[in-house]
């Protein structure tokens, strides 16, 4: 038998070239020296191509439609995959996008071959459940969908919406190709949220479970308080999720802008930030305004507490066996005490 038939490796996708004389010794990638043949579906591309600039062609164009793949996948909320549950019970996930980490906890890598990871995630109340679910859609070959919740290392748990549609696979698994949909809670919230902001406003979720409004053109701060009133009432409002109703309370930092000094992005949110925590210990459900002169009178104190630092050491004052005391009225004063 000649020719040779171009494999795509199963694990790193790259092209290999195996002699069809060679297919019975059933060969590893030449790449991560992954084997070629698992028992599982093989991906062909082309058949008896001995000419290397057809193969070079071939495994760009392949490689420009895996970024393509990516770069859709990128924009797309939460995650897509393919989950394949295999005739001896393992499973595994043949494609997830990058956004696995932010649902699970893991990378797509960790879960290739072997799903445990990804169910290990699953919050214990909810794991069973899920598995059945599965096996449920398996059999019946009807679209899964499910709403579960994901507890990660720290003790965070977030709500997650998946839904998948299965396909019957010659070797007797099922294959699913799926949309999850991290934390459904904070989605929701952030739907509402946006509906009563004006339509120049801007939200954007910075990470976890924070998030920051941007409000545009106010003519006076008194104009942000019904908006800042209206965001925590949409955000305490009880969200349905599967069962269960889950009840949240919101913490508002405010800081405005333009201040009586120059000031960054990164500061400003700084400002915000802080404001937050203030809110969160008054009792949450409320917001709290970053107070900039009570912030500037502090940092002016702190200046010149450094300057008599400074000073005290340039006379040689301050050593190890000589201590001093300042005392903060309108004129801070150093006393040095005895030795």
């Amino acid at each position: 038998m000649s020719g040779s038939i171009h494999i795509v490796c199963p694990r790193c996708q790259s092209i290999n070239r195996v002699p069809a004389n060679k297919l019975a010794e059933k060969p590893n990638c030449g790449r991560c020296q992954h084997p070629l043949f698992t028992g599982e579906p093989i991906e062909l591309t082309t058949a008896t191509v001995e000419d290397i600039t057809d193969l070079t062609r071939v495994e760009q164009a392949l490689n420009a439609m895996r970024r393509l793949r990516e770069e859709l996948a990128s924009h797309v909320p939460g995650m897509l995959y393919q989950y394949r549950l295999r005739p001896d019970g393992s499973s595994h996930f043949p494609y997830a996008s990058a956004r696995i980490q932010e649902i699970y906890g893991v990378a797509p890598e960790d879960v290739v071959e072997d799903a445990t990871p990804a169910f290990a995630a699953l919050h214990p109340e909810d794991r069973d459940r899920v598995h059945e679910t599965i096996q449920a859609s398996g059999q019946s070959l009807a679209l899964w969908h499910d709403e579960y919740r994901v507890q990660f290392p720290d003790g965070r748990v977030i709500w997650v919406e998946g839904e998948a549609s299965p396909e019957a696979m010659p070797d007797g698994s099922i294959l699913w190709h799926g949309h999850g949909v991290g934390d459904k809670l904070l989605s929701v919230l952030s739907r509402r949220m946006t509906q009563v902001l004006r339509e120049d406003d801007t939200l954007a979720r910075l990470g976890g479970d924070e998030f920051v409004a941007i409000l545009l053109d106010l003519p006076d701060t008194s104009v942000s308080v019904p908006i800042l009133e209206r965001l925590i009432e949409v955000a305490a409002q009880a969200v349905p999720i599967g069962d269960a109703l889950c009840e949240v309370s919101a913490s508002i930092g405010v800081s405005y802008y333009p201040q009586g000094e120059d000031i960054d992005a990164d500061q400003l949110l700084r400002q915000a930030d802080q404001a937050m925590y203030r809110a969160k210990q008054a009792g949450k459900n409320r917001y709290h305004v970053f107070d900039t002169e009570k912030d500037r009178t502090l940092r002016t104190r702190h200046e010149g507490f450094d300057s008599i630092e400074s000073a005290l050491a340039a006379t040689g004052l301050h050593q190890a066996s000589t201590g001093y005391v300042v005392t903060t009225s309108r004129r801070p004063a150093a006393r040095p005490e005895a030795a």
